[in-house]
């Protein structure tokens, strides 16, 4: 785990408030696009005044749409599909709420943008883990078995039969980034989307990506800030390096999080295109 000066969040706060600005992560691990609706709608209704939302939108948020959550309309719910739905994800108490924010949101974090880091956990499996992989004649073998099929949840840009089986997720998605922009608009906030590869995209070589295709369409349609920050990762730098080496050098060994180098250039490369 990185310290959090060497993350995302902790390198946008040094940035702004060298500028005078302060700045709240909001991000949460397996948010997807119906809860940062609903979370920031209720945000709003308390009053929480900030002018820039900026959303980095995960791979993964396609899947939990399409088979992991449940929105209830009218309500600050978002249920886990399994076990009938019974997982509430989302703070139903407003002093919970409260309490929620006294926590996390410390006083000096006035909200002026919300970045969203969140990542799904590593994903392992099959007979592959971190636990055998000394037992593996060649360690990137872990890394040909998470980009492979075995794996689906990051695999619909990739795959045409799973993209057609998580349709409902890219449906979904775009449905609530499209009530969040309205939300936004009706309070003068502006947007900011963002989209990144996970490394099964960098070594599959998915450059023009389905996700940023629908990001990008979206962002025009909606008149919103896009940043597409897949030609970081994806690119003809460090051509001595084989793939899995590229792959080691910005993300934790065998692992889909950013490293410390990862974190910086995902952290220049949206600050080089961001308009605030």
């Amino acid at each position: 785990m990185l310290e959090f000066k060497f993350t995302v969040p902790g390198l946008a706060y040094d940035y702004f408030a060298n500028k005078g600005i302060e700045v709240l992560n909001a991000g949460v691990s397996s948010y997807s696009p119906s809860i940062y609706y609903n979370k920031i709608k209720f945000f709003i209704e308390q009053g929480l005044e900030f002018s820039h939302l900026v959303v980095f939108i995960d791979i993964s948020d396609i899947e939990d749409e399409a088979v992991n959550y449940i929105a209830e309309e009218e309500t600050l719910y978002v249920k886990s599909a399994y076990n009938g739905g019974k997982g509430v994800l989302q703070i139903k108490s407003k002093n919970k709420i409260k309490k929620f924010l006294k926590h996390n949101f410390i006083i000096s974090y006035k909200l002026i943008k919300f970045i969203d880091d969140r990542f799904i956990d590593p994903i392992y499996g099959g007979n592959f883990s971190m636990d055998n992989i000394h037992e593996l004649n060649n360690p990137n073998e872990l890394i040909d078995n998470i980009v492979s099929k075995n794996f689906k949840r990051d695999k619909w840009t990739i795959d045409e039969d799973i993209r057609k089986e998580y349709n409902l997720g890219i449906q979904k998605s775009i449905q609530y980034i499209t009530l969040l922009k309205d939300l936004l608009d009706k309070n003068n906030i502006k947007l900011t989307i963002v989209v990144y590869p996970w490394f099964t995209q960098i070594y599959h070589r998915d450059l023009n990506s389905i996700q940023v295709k629908i990001w990008k369409e979206f962002s025009e349609k909606n008149n919103n800030q896009f940043i597409n920050l897949f030609p970081a990762f994806i690119n003809e730098e460090n051509k001595n390096l084989n793939i899995y080496e590229k792959i080691l050098l910005d993300f934790i060994p065998y692992d889909v999080h950013w490293n410390q180098n990862g974190s910086k250039k995902i952290f220049e490369n949206f600050i080089k295109n961001f308009k605030y």
